[in-house]
């Protein structure tokens, strides 16, 4: 998943997005898209690639990929992993075993 928080924008303004772009971030903050395409395509509603030169634009891109990185979903420890050979999914909760292979 991927989200702009509080922190994100801050590190994006000590990175020397503009005042104006971090504001029209703000839009999108704190709402979580599964994949980065989705990510990108709210990012490009907000900021507009037509306004700057390309270098400047991809500059931007990198730096909001960065600090909006994919949040790492956390299991509670009671899950433990699945006991299926191979397998390293998390076991569902009281059975030992993930979903492909109760």
């Amino acid at each position: 998943m991927y989200k702009l928080t509080d922190k994100s924008l801050e590190n994006l303004q000590n990175d020397g997005v503009p005042f104006n772009e971090l504001r029209n971030l703000g839009r999108i903050k704190d709402k979580s898209f599964d994949q980065e395409s989705e990510f990108l395509h709210a990012v490009k509603n907000v900021i507009r690639p037509e306004e700057y030169e390309p270098e400047e634009y991809d500059r931007y891109i990198r730096l909001i990929l960065k600090h909006a990185k994919p949040l790492k979903i956390e299991y509670p420890r009671d899950f433990g992993k699945c006991r299926a050979e191979g397998c390293n999914m998390y076991a569902v909760p009281g059975e030992g075993y993930c979903y492909t292979h109760l």
